[in-house]
């Protein structure tokens, strides 16, 4: 019973979340581009946030990259299902580390929003959350070592 749960969770719930990230991501890609202000719940530290220096990296905004990388997570995730042994095991491994990446990557910019900036963007935290549930749930699923 456990096995099977586990299957269903690695099969739809990877794949929900990377694609609820690609949708934060493109919506923040959307507001960069645009220069639109984001919907920020009431508060100005979106804006904040998206025009400071650290929105981009040299040149690329960084919603961008959040896109990239959630569009890669969510076609791995979708992959194993189609591929022989052992290479669903490597499509887990490969998610649990480009997650871990993000995560790394998150906390970083959280960092930087909370103590450089001082103003915490909704949409960026919901991102960071997001990523570190596709880390956790890797984790999870990785197979244990007997």
């Amino acid at each position: 019973m456990a096995v099977a749960w586990k299957g269903r969770i690695r099969r739809w719930g990877i794949p929900i979340l990377t694609a609820l990230g690609m949708g934060i991501s493109g919506y923040l890609l959307a507001i960069d581009l645009t220069g639109d202000p984001a919907l920020c719940l009431g508060s100005a530290d979106c804006e904040v946030v998206s025009t400071s220096p650290y929105a981009r990296i040299m040149g690329v905004p960084v919603a961008l990259l959040g896109l990239g990388l959630y569009a890669i997570l969510l076609v791995i995730s979708l992959a194993p299902s189609r591929l022989p042994q052992p290479l669903p095991l490597y499509s887990l491994l490969a998610i649990y580390g480009l997650s871990l990446a993000g995560v790394l990557f998150s906390a970083y910019l959280t960092y930087i929003e909370v103590f450089v900036l001082r103003a915490i963007c909704p949409w960026c935290v919901a991102s960071a959350v997001d990523l570190a549930l596709i880390w956790g749930l890797a984790t999870w699923l990785a197979p244990k070592p007997t």
